[in-house]
């Protein structure tokens, strides 16, 4: 969490005038909270709970320690154009499951507050890189006696430090949306952070924190020396660079969880299975692989089967009519 980004005080709490309905999915584990008076993103009662995660029906009111987090980063866009979002996405890939998707939308498209966690760090980078210095003269080609430009290159050891900040590192608290699916959904404007309200539940799921911060710390800290790599070898001078080495010392760290918003459609693609494509909340990116349509693919079979067919048809007159 930036200073720049959260300024907010820690020190929310659940109202109790306002009712959190608490629920475990015994077949992925998730914990997962909403309002209980709450109506789904698609506008119908949540009466019967089925897990958004893995379509489990295993879903039973339970009581757990953990707590929401103080900031919450709020849903931008509604139900009907992350719908819309979708259609889109779908129509990119040719042969996915439209018609299952249309189905599919009244009851298996939600809104989820996803837990996560928001690192930063101030980084002191010590480098070192074989520069790659290039130049061209001209010389004249002793059997010719024409002049050509030829190309020279030599290296340098260079070496130095620097000092950066680290911010708007995210990484997930899941166990079901993993960090590249973040990844793939940013960017998240981080500037709308708000404080918690149980309202902001009404009509959305809100999974709990999963993994700790001491596991995602590791993971942060990975990412923050992959970003300090990048920015050393952007800014290094030279026509190319060879052997870099960043060896990266992170201070004044700071991690704190945030809930992110992304709806997400559940799509059948087979006998218990299914595919999910996530949307983000704010600006209606779209991830996630989906299987081709067994119709799609009949279809599209069938197509270049005609083609196939035409085009020998359209030889066959020219051959005997020649």
């Amino acid at each position: 969490m930036t200073p720049d980004h959260l300024t907010l005080l820690r020190s929310v709490m659940l109202s109790n005038s306002e009712s959190i309905l608490q629920l475990r999915c015994s077949g992925c584990g998730a914990n997962l909270s909403t309002a209980a008076e709450g109506v789904a993103g698609n506008g119908t009662v949540m009466l019967a709970h089925v897990c958004p995660f893995c379509e489990s029906a295993n879903v039973a009111p339970s009581h757990f320690s953990a707590q929401l987090p103080d900031v919450v980063l709020a849903f931008g866009i509604g139900a009907d154009q992350a719908k819309e979002a979708v259609r889109r996405y779908l129509r990119s890939r040719p042969l996915a499951p439209r018609r299952e998707v249309l189905n599919a939308l009244p009851e298996r498209f939600r809104g989820i507050y996803v837990p996560a966690y928001l690192y930063s760090a101030t980084a002191r980078c010590a480098f070192s890189a074989t520069i790659i210095e290039s130049y061209v003269t001209t010389e004249k080609d002793p059997q010719t006696q024409e002049n050509k430009s030829v190309s020279h290159s030599y290296p340098v050891e260079f070496q130095g430090e620097t000092q950066l900040r680290v911010r708007d590192i995210v990484v997930s608290a899941s166990n079901s949306v993993s960090d590249t699916i973040l990844e793939t959904l940013k960017p998240f404007d981080l500037r709308l952070l708000r404080r918690y309200s149980p309202s902001l539940l009404l009509g959305f799921w809100a999974e709990q924190h999963a993994q700790s911060i001491a596991d995602r710390k590791v993971s942060a800290r990975r990412l923050a020396d992959e970003v300090c790599t990048r920015q050393a070898v952007r800014f290094l001078p030279g026509d190319d660079q060879k052997n870099v080495v960043c060896n990266v010392v992170l201070e004044d760290e700071a991690i704190d969880p945030v809930l992110l918003p992304v709806w997400q459609i559940s799509i059948p693609v087979g006998p218990n299975k299914h595919a999910v494509v996530y949307v983000n909340g704010q600006t209606g990116l779209c991830c996630g692989e989906v299987p081709a349509s067994p119709w799609s693919v009949f279809w599209g079979v069938m197509g270049f089967v005609v083609f196939i067919l035409a085009v020998i048809s359209i030889i066959y007159g020219i051959y005997v009519w020649v």
